[in-house]
């Protein structure tokens, strides 16, 4: 992929689908269960390194399991593009996962939800923007000792961070690669 080249609703959902067996298993969904699922519907090669080694590991080490559930933060934010979630709210607080999991066709096929997939090109870009800034924010804030402003939430920023940073293609970056850098 070209440096900075935004992905496509297509790339996108086949990410989402992929990340969400992840984040599924890291709250105790069976991995067999969700393997068998993702190689089903073809998914299988969207899986990264980081997920593979999480999804075949029968004990995962407890940093990465607290890692993998963070990344509901950046699941919901490819949902938001692709319009399967409404809305993206403020980063004040974490995601409604309610809404990630009504968005998932867990255990059925993933025909429509690719067929009704589409990306809010503009609105991805404008987010990405945001995103940058309020980590700007963020990051100047902890350094100078201060209180981190208007609320925000570091973690839900880091991941939303991530996941926009991906979408919109940053220095070519692969997902497991991805810097949401300031």
């Amino acid at each position: 992929m070209d440096t900075d080249t935004l992905r496509t609703a297509s790339e996108v959902a086949r990410r989402s689908l992929a990340l969400y067996a992840a984040v599924a298993a890291a709250h105790g969904v069976p991995r067999d269960d969700l393997v068998e699922w993702l190689k089903e519907e073809g998914l299988w090669a969207e899986i990264t390194p980081r997920e593979l080694r999480f999804l075949t590991q029968t004990q995962a080490p407890e940093k990465e399991q607290i890692w993998m559930t963070w990344f509901a933060e950046a699941e919901f934010v490819l949902l938001w593009s692709i319009g399967k979630v409404q809305t993206l709210p403020p980063p004040t607080s974490r995601c409604d996962t309610d809404q990630i999991i009504a968005a998932i066709p867990l255990w059925d096929s993933t025909v429509s939800f690719f067929q009704s997939a589409a990306l809010r090109e503009k609105q991805v870009e404008e987010e990405a923007e945001k995103a940058y800034d309020i980590n700007v924010e963020i990051r100047k804030a902890i350094r100078q000792g201060a209180p981190i402003p208007n609320g925000y939430d570091k973690d839900v920023v880091f991941f939303r961070h991530y996941a926009l940073n991906w979408i919109t293609g940053y220095c070519g970056q692969a997902w497991d690669e991805i810097t949401p850098d300031t």
